[in-house]
């Protein structure tokens, strides 16, 4: 199979102003948090299931789908070569492991494994379009990912808030304390050219994306913060998967999966989100909604493979990077 070209420039470049689009989500639930509380007094959240993935309708297009449209590009020859000695142990390992160790601490690992990885990606992107990866975008980072944890631990585990008691009140202040004034910090720190003025807007946007998060957990609405950080998350790795592969594979098809589906006159960036849920609602179908514990296996056995290949695919110069730009 033939080399790519080292100058190659994308066809398609990603927008920040799509990027920016799924945020749009913060004031839309802050609205409707806001109108929950002071007019309808809780009726809204008295209908609203315990999280986003006991909805069918949700779980078949977030989750799982954006890991299987992730997984596409290693059909193509060159990227499995180029990555194959990082893949092939990994991969049998953690297959290995999701065999044999308990559902619970699997569930539980899984989790705090989704919550580096959610929001990772987006403060990463904001460090992309910044050009900003110091001290202070980890210390951005880390209190943000640490803020996202608590919220999160707060919703699953209860018992931990009734053990500490006011402990655990402290710490969550302290933690949006500390993220606040690391936010603030960061800002401080990025000088931002004109070009990439839109840039700065990540920075705040993240911090809503956090905070409020925060704000929903420690009132009661799992619902609400849930859906935002995997709504925003998956809408953007769709979108530089879906781009990739159709850069990629703009001037001849190099992969194999999109070189079977030629004849069906699609583009690929729509051919990938679409092939992606359709595979992969077998899968949540049968491990959320029917229960199958093998199922749950190794659906959570592809998301630890999914967030051990993202920490290294889309780092420069890598073959990934070459075939996504933003404009």
């Amino acid at each position: 199979m033939e080399a790519i070209e080292v100058a190659h420039i994308p066809q398609i470049k990603i927008t920040k102003e799509i990027l920016l689009l799924p945020y749009l989500l913060i004031p839309i639930f802050l609205a409707l948090f806001s109108l929950d509380l002071l007019v309808f007094h809780g009726a809204i959240l008295a209908v609203l299931p315990a999280t986003p993935d006991e909805l069918l309708t949700f779980a078949a297009f977030f989750g799982l789908p954006h890991i299987i449209a992730s997984a596409f590009s290693f059909l193509d020859q060159e990227y499995w070569y180029a990555n194959r000695t990082k893949l092939q142990i990994p991969i049998f390992i953690i297959a290995g492991l999701t065999m044999i160790l308990g559902i619970r601490h699997l569930v539980f690992l899984v989790g705090v494994a989704t919550i580096y990885h959610n929001v990772s990606q987006q403060f990463g992107i904001a460090s992309m379009l910044l050009k900003a990866r110091g001290a202070m975008f980890w210390f951005w980072k880390g209190s943000g990912i640490a803020l996202m944890a608590l919220a999160i631990a707060r919703l699953y585990f209860p018992e931990l808030e009734q053990r500490l008691g006011s402990t655990f009140s402290y710490a969550a202040l302290g933690l949006a304390g500390l993220f606040t004034v690391a936010t603030l910090v960061f800002r401080a720190s990025v000088r931002i050219p004109t070009t990439v003025t839109k840039g700065a807007l990540f920075i705040w946007l993240n911090y809503g994306l956090v905070a409020t998060a925060m704000l929903f957990a420690t009132a009661n609405y799992a619902f609400f913060t849930l859906v935002i950080p995997t709504v925003v998350h998956d809408f953007t790795a769709f979108l530089f998967y879906a781009t990739h592969d159709s850069n990629r594979n703009s001037e001849r098809i190099y992969n194999l999966f999109y070189g079977w589906l030629q004849n069906i006159r699609l583009p690929i960036r729509v051919l990938c989100p679409l092939c992606a849920i359709l595979l992969a609602f077998p899968f949540t179908y049968f491990a959320d909604f029917k229960g199958l514990i093998w199922v749950d296996r190794i659906t959570i056995a592809l998301n630890f493979i999914h967030y051990y290949y993202e920490g290294f695919i889309w780092k420069n110069p890598s073959l990934h990077r070459r075939y996504v730009s933003v404009s």
